[in-house]
């Protein structure tokens, strides 16, 4: 940074002449009349306070590490979390006992649930990609989309599927004509290949997607185009009202969700682990 950026203009004699030297006259070389001096320690202090605001204001100011968080959501998770994890060291055996209870349980009694609601979140899906609400951009109106079509489908395909497809794609099937789900068929029958390759097909294509989206359509249009927070309960908020969402019932919904999310990362890493 220059004295010149750091002074004002002055006036001089040729600034106040009307006219212009370009038509050839010559004139006397004009004297400059100063408005002001500065002195040359003034203009170094103006150069170093300018430098610190600018060192300040690029800088990233340091913040509490518990600011911005909600404490009891934060709290009731961690400690679900590092419960369930002890358990498992100082009982595994129980855990898995009760794991396969609450597996098979579930199944047994929410299994028509989930193929229901599963089906829903398709048709749901597909209404939305092909109606006038397909064409909402998931941003600004005057945005472009930072990546071209085929890198985004690249991209999804790679985090929503992975490895998994490459193990799962035929081993799943082999798998469930082995063991059919529960009160379907008979193992190793023609029946039981046609099972194997019906639940193969549920849980590696447009299914799965469609809970994708639905999840991820929720996020991002509230993030990128209503300007809400990224927190899970804020897709909520047109359903419940933010009233509604800012208090308890918000959190239980963030809780579930941050749960849901350790323990199905951790089991994305067992099973990745496990093809290895």
């Amino acid at each position: 940074m220059s004295d010149a950026d750091l002074n004002p203009p002055t006036l001089t004699q040729e600034q106040g002449q009307e006219g212009s030297p370009s038509d050839g006259a010559s004139s006397p070389e004009p004297t400059t009349t100063p408005a002001f001096q500065t002195s040359p320690a003034t203009v170094k202090r103006r150069q170093r306070h300018l430098l610190e605001r600018l060192r300040r204001s690029v800088s990233r100011q340091p913040h509490d590490i518990g600011e911005g968080m909600d404490k009891v959501v934060f709290g009731v998770a961690a400690t679900a979390t590092i419960a369930f994890v002890v358990w498992g060291f100082v009982d595994p055996h129980g855990l898995g006992r009760v794991s396969k209870w609450a597996l098979g349980g579930t199944i047994s009694n929410f299994g028509w649930l989930f193929v229901l609601s599963s089906t829903l979140f398709v048709v749901f899906i597909v209404f939305v990609a092909a109606s006038r609400f397909g064409k909402i951009p998931l941003g600004g109106d005057a945005e472009e989309p930072e990546y071209s079509t085929g890198s985004w489908v690249s991209m999804m395909f790679a985090t929503g599927m992975g490895i998994g497809l490459i193990f799962y794609g035929v081993g799943e099937p082999l798998y469930f004509y082995m063991s059919p789900p529960p009160d379907t068929v008979d193992p190793q029958t023609a029946k039981a290949a046609s099972t194997a390759m019906g639940t193969a097909l549920f849980h590696w294509t447009i299914y799965p997607w469609a809970m994708y989206a639905l999840v991820g359509l929720g996020m991002a249009y509230g993030t990128y185009r209503l300007g809400r927070s990224q927190l899970f309960s804020a897709m909520f908020t047109s359903l419940f009202g933010r009233q509604a969402i800012d208090g308890v019932g918000g959190r239980i919904i963030n809780i579930l969700a941050i749960v849901a999310t350790l323990f199905g990362s951790a089991c994305s890493l067992g099973l990745g682990a496990l093809q290895i």
